[in-house]
């Protein structure tokens, strides 16, 4: 179990020869699970949840060797970007250093679709 600065849990999940292994939850640091999935050889691989800070699913996303399955987070990559998620402004997009490029989507907490842009 990993846990934030002021004693939240972050993680939890289990080792095997000191990689992550099986099914691992993250926790954001108010406390609430954000995010859900299996690790094989310590990277996610396989499907993933993802939820709001309030509870609410996000949605749901395939990983295959540590790298997320999308088309956007493809595009970020080959942009030498990071593709994140805020899961407490519920939004997400490609980060390349400080700049947001690409597309970029943020959710209302009801899970629905807010607003879609492009950052160039």
């Amino acid at each position: 179990m990993h846990y934030h600065r002021r004693g939240i849990k972050s993680a939890e999940g289990r080792y095997h020869r000191g990689q992550r292994v099986g099914v691992w939850r993250f926790y954001h640091k108010e406390g609430p699970k954000v995010r859900e999935g299996p690790y094989v050889e310590d990277r996610p691989h396989g499907r993933f949840v993802e939820w709001f800070t309030n509870g609410r699913k996000w949605h749901e996303v395939r990983f295959v060797e540590g790298e997320r399955q999308t088309p956007e987070a493809k595009a970020c990559r080959e942009r030498r970007g990071e593709w994140v998620q805020d899961y407490e402004k519920r939004e997400q997009g490609c980060m390349v250093g400080r700049s947001r490029e690409g597309p970029w989507a943020g959710w209302h907490e009801t899970a629905k679709p807010a607003w879609r842009g492009r950052y160039l």
